[in-house]
This record gives structure tokens, C-alpha cells and sequence, in this order.
């Protein structure tokens, strides 16, 4: 099979304005033991190709949620590409209620995964390529199971959440393609991380297909892609960065006594966090049917909040305000 050159993904090399934050927020980290996200990703993309080479479709449950994960469909684009550079390579298909979205907004990530893609911006290039696969036929972007071909071609890749596997288009999918009617065989290319360091893979596999048994002509391949922070790079941030205060993921780091820039919050679930700003705050104005279509809740401590998406317009002359943004991230 083809293998595909991949950069391990980091943060950005943090901007001098972001020194001394006012708050730094992390959110869980990668497990010590953990591959590294470039190894991980390579391993996905490697198994899927040779599937699909040897005539299986894949089903790769998946979530579009970071840079990293955009880039492992990129990936697998450009693998098939390179193993079928003869032939039309194999169906890759994306089902996700918001993968369109996710892909139209993608090179705002650029700054967040490997460095190569983010220096595209310079040159200038789109981090990302998926317009162009798209354009060309080489990605199928839907919305639904319904919205796929039928009959949905053979072999085919298609990437669909949840990676638990309790909800959403994958488990409906692994469902039809347990017991297909020509046959066909197929891969289920799981890539959930291990919840717990000391949980055994196929204990693992075990937990997560055990509403499916038996799988019929589906068969298991577990191929770990934790795309957490690591440790390492959680350090780096705090040390880069030396915010004013540092808050926490539940589970601790193992030695927070390297951390010295900052102060160190602990965060319990469902509480408010108030961050000092080191800015006087900015007034603006919520006026007509957006002030009407914003509910605002009472949080822990006396705190009235509402979420929304909006922008700031700040003409000269005027006072800023608040406007609906209808083409949110």
C-alpha cells in the first residue's frame, strides 16, 4: 500500500501578543503512553488504503472536531491518489450533519495543525485541499446515509460519527453492513483512544462493538488516534505563554511543579469561571429582533449569560455593536 508523508501536528508557535494572557485554558491531555498524533494518523491512513486494495469497503467512525481530524480525510485522499494513480481510486465519502461546514471553515485551522499547512498561508495557498477534492470527485461530502449513492459503490471509504459508536451514521451504517446482500466484506476501522492507560486493546474493541455482535462480514481493526494536547506541548504553552492564571483539565498533569508561570486552578464541572482582564471591558449594543432572539440564563454565583454567535461592528463615529454573524465556525 501506499504510505503518505504526514507531520506530527502542534500548536502554533505561540504569537508574542499572547504572552501573559489573562487566562490559559487546557483541555484534557494525552496519555503518557499514547502514539504520537503523526504516527497515529499515518497507522489510520495505511490500514484504510490496503483495505480498500484488497477489495474491502472501510468504515472509519469519526468526528470532525479539530484540524488534526480534517487533515486525516486530506490524508486519506491523497494516499488513495498516489495507490490508484492508474485508476479512479475508490469512493471517499464524508456523512456528517456538519462536515460541509466543517470543511468551508477549515483553513481558519490552519494556525493549529503541522507547520508545513499552516505556512501554506504565506505563499498564499489554502491550508486545506478540499475544495479541490470536491471539484474533482475524489470527496463526497453528505449529510446523511440517505444523500450517498445506492447502490453505494464497492470498495468505498466512508467516514461517518460517532467513534463511540452509540449514535449517529456510523452505527446505522455498521448496522446495513454486517450481514450487505451481495456479500461484500468490509472493514471497521476503529479509532476511539483507550479511555483508561491500563485498559487492554481488545478489551477496548470488546466494550465498543457490543451492541453489534455478531459483525458478520465486518471485520475489526483497532488503530488508536488520540488528538489531545500532549504533555509535552501542554508545558510548552504554559511556559510560552506565562499567564496570569492557568486552568486545568480534571486530570492532573504529572508534574505540576514544573509549573511555575502561572497560577494553577482547578475547574469542578458545571461551575462559573470568572478571568480578571487585564483590558477594560467594551460596551456594545444588542438592538431589534437579535435582542429579542437572546435568552439570557442565571449561571452559578449571580452570573446571566447567553449564548450566541455575533460580531462586532465598530464604525467610525458610532458606537460599537452587536450584530447577528449568519455564517458562523
Amino acid at each position: 500500500a501506499a504510505g503518505v508523508a504526514l507531520c506530527a501536528c502542534r500548536s502554533v508557535e505561540l504569537l508574542p501578543d499572547l504572552k501573559g494572557s489573562d487566562a490559559l485554558l487546557l483541555r484534557e491531555v494525552r496519555h503518557p503512553g499514547a502514539a504520537p498524533v503523526g504516527e497515529s494518523v499515518g497507522a489510520v491512513v495505511d490500514a484504510a488504503v490496503r483495505a480498500v486494495a484488497g477489495g474491502m469497503s472501510v468504515l472509519l467512525p469519526w468526528s470532525p472536531a479539530g484540524g488534526s481530524s480534517l487533515g486525516l480525510v486530506e490524508a486519506i485522499a491523497g494516499a488513495l491518489s498516489m495507490r490508484f494513480h492508474a485508476a479512479r481510486p475508490p469512493l471517499l465519502a464524508l456523512v456528517s450533519p456538519v462536515g460541509a461546514d466543517c470543511l468551508s471553515h477549515a483553513s481558519s485551522l490552519a494556525e493549529w495543525v503541522d507547520c508545513r499547512r499552516a505556512e501554506r498561508a504565506f505563499e498564499p495557498q489554502l491550508p486545506f485541499a478540499f475544495d479541490a477534492l470536491q471539484s474533482e470527485g475524489r470527496l463526497l461530502c453528505v449529510g446523511s446515509l440517505d444523500a450517498l449513492p445506492s447502490p453505494l459503490p464497492h470498495p468505498a471509504i466512508v467516514l461517518a460519527p460517532d467513534p463511540s459508536l452509540r449514535t449517529g451514521p456510523a452505527a446505522a451504517l455498521l448496522r446495513e453492513w454486517r450481514h450487505p446482500a451481495q456479500g461484500r466484506r468490509a472493514l471497521l476501522l476503529l479509532t476511539a483512544p483507550l479511555p483508561v492507560p491500563t485498559l487492554r486493546p481488545e478489551e477496548h474493541c470488546a466494550q465498543l462493538l457490543a451492541p453489534f455482535s455478531p459483525l458478520g462480514h465486518v471485520q475489526p481493526l483497532l488503530r488508536p488516534l488520540d488528538l489531545r494536547t500532549g504533555e509535552v506541548e501542554a508545558y510548552s504553552m504554559l511556559e510560552a505563554m506565562a499567564p496570569r492564571i492557568a486552568v486545568l483539565p480534571p486530570a492532573p498533569l504529572r508534574s505540576l511543579e514544573r509549573v511555575r508561570a502561572a497560577p494553577v486552578r482547578r475547574l469542578a464541572p458545571s461551575a462559573t469561571l470568572l478571568l480578571p482582564a487585564s483590558q477594560p471591558c467594551l460596551s456594545a449594543r444588542i438592538a431589534g429582533p437579535l435582542a429579542d432572539a437572546t435568552r439570557m440564563r442565571c449561571l452559578a454565583g449571580g452570573v446571566r449569560a447567553a449564548r450566541a454567535s455575533l460580531l462586532l461592528c465598530e464604525a467610525e463615529g458610532e458606537p460599537p455593536r452587536l450584530l447577528a454573524d449568519n455564517d458562523p465556525p
